[in-house]
């Protein structure tokens, strides 16, 4: 089993949070890295996107490959569900 990174303690409310852990787990705090000046990979605003539209997709996706997977998943499944897919502008 791979170790895993450390997890830092957690910062008191008036200091800036510490994101100390694997990539997926930082970047589901999206929000909260923009508004310290940072941000996470566009796939991630993309699955974040498509899933606020109805779209039933792993958020945790931020690699192309991972966001093919889970939308050609999601896609499979309101085929087979007889759901319209999501419409996303």
């Amino acid at each position: 089993m791979p170790p895993q990174a450390a997890t830092a303690p957690a910062s008191p409310p008036s200091e800036t949070p510490t994101f100390d852990d694997t990539p997926k787990k930082v970047f589901a705090h999206y929000k909260e890295l923009e508004k310290i000046g940072l941000a996470a990979p566009q796939m991630t605003y993309i699955m974040h996107a498509l899933k606020e539209h109805g779209m039933d997709v792993d958020v945790t996706a931020t690699t192309v490959e991972e966001a093919r997977d889970t939308i050609l998943a999601a896609l499979e499944s309101q085929k087979k569900n007889g759901k319209k897919g999501a419409e996303v502008c």
